[in-house]
């Protein structure tokens, strides 16, 4: 409203606010979709199970139409300017709020078979020789759609999926999603899986302390990492979990917890370092690595053979974590673990 005596506008904010105009805006939308012809309407309902962005060829796929029919029932979404051409043979709704609205359009009672419709012919539908490229469109789908899983193999399927998905986010830093795919995967696992599932049980909760670790979640990192130190077969299964919490120690500024869970964790490897070894121990420890060099020059050191022992591989790993800690909390460790 303009105020002549002030001459300017003023605005009843609280009034604004009132209006709800996100819903509005919705509705709106939801009603001018109901406009459209009804194949067009059912096409971009599927389209909406994918979010704002979506392919032409997924949605050929669950469309189960030829791509010349799917694009003509698309064409009067694109003519009302609903959906727009993006990246090639891909399409955009024009505003999440269209999206939304499509989407709501969707009783919410068939929204989770929807899902699952769509994640099963996705999974059979797609390109053989390119089966990773919509792995996550098919998981995305099918976790919406979980409570619709009609047996233990298909229940083990999505597990094997999850885990799959959450490698491949864990490779591209999405650490969020990579461990809310693994956890979907250990919520499939089937009963007692450290014993009927052991290698995907074990694969699931180490990754899903791992990203947990790299979220800054401590406390969930600890619960996964304990279950798989507790469970897990031998040594060497348990070693990528302890290197975690020492690095989660080393975050926290925690430099004798880290230290002590390596020395720990380097006496079941079989190299056992005194906890505060005195000087003693580091001169006896610089005249032992003194007779093993002598006669030795830096060309035969750089022609010796990899090392293959994996215990031993593990314990220069867990050497190399906890060796800056000591070099501040325990220095007479230091050398000892150096020489």
């Amino acid at each position: 409203m303009f105020d002549r005596e002030r001459k300017a506008w003023s605005y009843a904010l609280d009034r604004i606010n009132g209006m709800n105009i996100t819903d509005n805006v919705v509705e709106f939308m939801a009603a001018k979709t109901l406009k459209l012809p009804e194949e067009t309407q059912r096409v971009l309902k599927l389209a909406a199970c994918f979010g704002n962005q979506f392919d032409l060829d997924v949605l050929v796929t669950i469309n189960e139409r030829s791509e010349s029919e799917t694009e003509k029932e698309l064409q009067p979404a694109l003519a009302e300017g609903l959906t727009l051409p993006h990246s090639g043979f891909g399409f955009k709704f024009a505003h999440d709020r269209i999206q939304q609205a499509v989407y709501s359009l969707i009783p919410e009672g068939d929204r989770n078979a929807n899902h699952f419709k769509i994640g099963r012919l996705l999974l059979h539908g797609v390109d053989e020789s390119e089966p990773d490229e919509h792995l996550f469109d098919i998981v995305n789908q099918l976790n919406w759609g979980v409570k619709l899983l009609e047996d233990d193999k298909q229940r083990r399927e999505l597990c094997e999926l999850n885990l799959k998905a959450g490698i491949k986010a864990k490779e591209s830093s999405a650490f969020k999603v990579a461990y809310d795919y693994f956890v979907a995967g250990i919520e499939l696992l089937g009963e007692d899986p450290w014993k009927n599932q052991y290698q995907s049980t074990l694969q699931l909760h180490a990754l899903a302390g791992e990203t947990a670790y790299l979220n800054g979640d401590f406390d969930r990192m600890n619960e996964m990492i304990g279950l798989v130190i507790d469970k897990a077969e031998n040594l060497l299964e348990k070693v990528k979990s302890y290197e975690i919490r020492i690095l989660a120690f080393k975050a926290e500024n925690k430099l004798i917890d880290a230290i002590n869970t390596g020395l720990d964790l380097l006496g079941q490897l079989g190299k056992k370092f005194p906890k505060k070894p005195s000087m003693p121990h580091v001169m006896g420890a610089l005249v032992k690595s003194k007779i093993q060099l002598r006669g030795k020059s830096n060309e035969d050191l750089a022609v010796l053979p990899a090392m293959t022992d994996p215990e031993k591989i593990a314990a220069m790993r867990i050497i190399a974590d906890i060796a800056s800690s000591s070099y501040w909390a325990t220095p007479t460790l230091f050398p000892l673990l150096i020489f």
